[in-house]
């Protein structure tokens, strides 16, 4: 076989396979799969979750996973402990949702500009958000109910303290015993909402790069030979990866981007209703200050990391190599120089990480005083305005700034994670709307006259646009229960007419039937 142009122009296998399926379903309305809401029946003798078919109030007690951990505390627990996936968890289903929305946004933007990734791209982020919509609606309702039952809890302590004083309180409730209760209530209530929030979050998250991954891996069997000339296995392996970390770490803590600036919001006008506008001011302005700088250092900090990342992998690559060749190395004499190399570069990555812890700690402590800050800011303000500060007040105050504090110390992580997916979903939208290998019309293979394999005038080239043609006015048939054998010398192009019926070649002109199913295996070197 030949080892000339089509060799030079072939891509690089990006997974090293020598099988390429060239049947792999673009879409959900382009597979005979069920409907994307359908019931995904679990397999046969599999475990069903409870959550499946947990209530209410099982779900949000947690209760149904005492049975495991019941069985936990009887003897060790093993694979075959655990349950499957929730129905709503699993992969295909979630799969089927996010290959219908990519679908409907590529047909939209299919009528606006004439043809399909022509002039925009689908947006991943969309997507994703219609395949985890309702995880993440409902974790949001939550997170808003836990914040607005956390603020009510400091005007719950004022009125116990002014029914221990005589006075009226804003609920009109004349019994301490009673507000103490509702206080209890209402603290339970508000921590049973976050804590279902965040499960459900971080099952949004997992969803989320459960379908980045198949995304990238279905993708790969689809690419045309154009596209995998531009890309390697690093960098699928990167989006598989790392990327799909960036997502699930966003969907896990992004939505406090959101909640954090709320809270905070509401907090200085409450702080405003109890000692004046002029202080819900002060409030408003530290907490602004307070959040960029946590902003800024967590982006620095991002930075920081992921220049580490490189140098430890280069110093990691070099000791590898030096161990590898440790012999070569002892013959020539080669070791202060190869360990003046691994020092440099260790230097510079112990200088890079010890900024790094440098700005975490600084993060952490403005993170922890920020409450403080708060106080001091309102009660300081207020003498200065010359009010006289009560104690239904102080407990007021001390009470709605610690309210502050996880919006404090997860938003500025959540905006960086957001950030960081942002760009990684680009990245991943990038690699979707690659070139892929065209489908050509195809019967069910039913009818033996037919031919199975039929090229009519065609021209095939390697590089999309080039003026050159690596096939040109090809006419070949290929009858059913025939065998064809195509012979020829080095550079002739019997791997490339193989790669234009497999439609791994872009088709400039003509027509290319192939019928039923094909599968390629290709020359190795020995």
């Amino acid at each position: 076989m030949e080892r000339a142009d089509e060799e030079r122009h072939a891509p690089e296998p990006l997974l090293g396979s020598s099988f390429h399926a060239l049947k792999t379903p673009r879409h959900a309305s382009d597979s005979k799969a069920a409907p994307v809401d359908a019931p995904v029946k679990a397999e046969v003798g599999t475990k069903p979750h409870p959550l499946d078919t947990a209530n209410l109030l099982s779900v949000a007690t947690i209760w149904w996973l005492q049975p495991l951990l019941l069985q936990g505390y009887k003897a060790p627990l093993d694979e075959t402990s655990v349950w499957d996936l929730p129905v709503k968890d699993q992969a295909r289903r979630l799969q089927l949702r996010f290959d219908a929305a990519w679908a409907k946004q590529e047909q939209k933007l299919a009528l606006q500009t004439g043809k399909k990734r022509k002039a925009k791209r689908p947006n991943v982020n969309l997507t994703l958000w219609e395949a985890t919509k309702d995880k993440i609606s409902l974790a949001l309702g939550l997170f808003l109910v836990s914040a607005t039952l956390t603020l009510v809890q400091p005007f719950l302590i004022k009125a116990i303290l002014e029914d221990l004083e005589g006075e009226d309180n804003l609920f009109g409730i004349s019994s301490g015993y009673g507000l103490a209760v509702l206080l209890g209530c209402v603290a339970f209530c508000g921590a049973t909402a976050i804590n279902s929030a965040q499960f459900l979050t971080a099952r949004a998250g997992c969803n989320a790069r459960m379908i980045v991954i198949n995304s990238v891996y279905q993708k790969i069997l689809r690419l045309s030979a154009t596209a995998r000339r531009t890309m390697n296995s690093g960098e699928v392996v990167t989006l598989a990866g790392v990327d799909s970390e960036r997502v699930m770490e966003a969907y896990t803590i992004g939505l406090w981007c959101i909640i954090s600036p709320l809270i905070l919001i509401a907090v200085c006008i409450l702080v405003g209703t109890q000692m004046g506008a002029y202080v819900g001011l002060a409030v408003a302005v530290t907490s602004v200050a307070i959040m960029y700088g946590a902003f800024t250092t967590s982006k620095n900090i991002g930075i920081y990391r992921r220049r580490i990342s490189k140098i430890s992998a280069n110093r990691v690559k070099l000791t590898n190599e030096v161990l590898l060749g440790i012999r070569v190395i002892k013959f020539y004499a080669w070791e202060d120089s190869i360990n003046e190399t691994i020092k440099q570069i260790r230097d510079e990555e112990v200088a890079l990480m010890r900024r790094y812890n440098y700005l975490r700690l600084v993060n952490v402590v403005l993170m922890f005083l920020a409450p403080t800050l708060l106080n001091l800011v309102c009660f300081l303000i207020y003498i200065l305005l010359g009010n006289t500060l009560d104690v239904a007040t102080a407990f007021v105050i001390l009470a709605l700034t610690n309210a502050c504090k996880m919006a404090f110390s997860i938003f500025a992580n959540a905006s960086v994670a957001v950030a960081e997916a942002i760009t990684s979903t680009h990245r991943l939208a990038d690699f979707l709307v690659s070139g892929e290998v065209e489908e050509s019309p195809e019967g069910d293979g039913s009818d033996s006259v037919s031919p199975i394999i039929s090229i009519q005038d065609a021209d095939f080239q390697w590089v999309e646009d080039s003026p050159e043609m690596t096939l040109s006015g090809i006419n070949l048939t290929l009858e059913p229960g025939t065998l064809t054998v195509v012979v020829g010398t080095v550079g002739s192009g019997k791997s490339s007419l193989v790669n234009a019926i497999l439609g791994e070649m872009q088709q400039v002109r003509g027509s290319r039937v192939v019928r039923g199913d094909v599968a390629y295996s290709s020359q190795q070197a020995w």
